[in-house]
């Protein structure tokens, strides 16, 4: 993984850590490219990435939408398979921040899938993080 990726995703763990987060789980393309610089809309397909607090980032995502290989842990799942359950035993308990762009279905799903989880609105920290742009972000805008 290039260095740039893994300096916003250190932004970005801490941010999750300082917000009193287990983890986010992040499904918005925008935020998906600046993180990883990984171009997938999955349209109606779960594909997201966990950024935890206190461990590396991973995706849960179809495998219709190939990556790059840039050395960040991957659980991909074919159609017909239970992403969400794969996501749920996953995930790990505490405040779980969302982002805004996730689907109310898989959501819901996910809350009725058991675990000592409560789920808040992530967008305002991935958010935050987009809005600061360094020299290098300058330039390549």
């Amino acid at each position: 993984m290039e260095k740039y990726n893994k300096e916003r995703l250190a932004r970005a763990s801490e941010a999750v850590r300082k917000a009193g987060l287990s983890q986010i789980i992040v499904s918005d393309a925008a935020a998906l490219w600046y993180l990883t610089e990984e171009e997938i809309h999955p349209g109606e397909r779960l594909t997201v990435l966990v950024i935890p607090s206190d461990s590396d980032p991973y995706w849960v995502r179809n495998r219709l939408f190939p990556l790059k290989s840039n050395g960040i842990a991957d659980h991909p799942f074919e159609d017909g398979e239970d992403g969400i359950g794969l996501l749920a035993s996953l995930l790990a308990d505490g405040r779980t921040g969302v982002d805004g762009v996730c689907h109310s279905a898989f959501l819901l799903d996910l809350m009725g899938r058991g675990g000592n989880r409560t789920f808040v609105n992530g967008s305002p920290l991935i958010d935050a993080l987009r809005a600061v742009k360094d020299e290098e972000e300058i330039r390549r805008m």
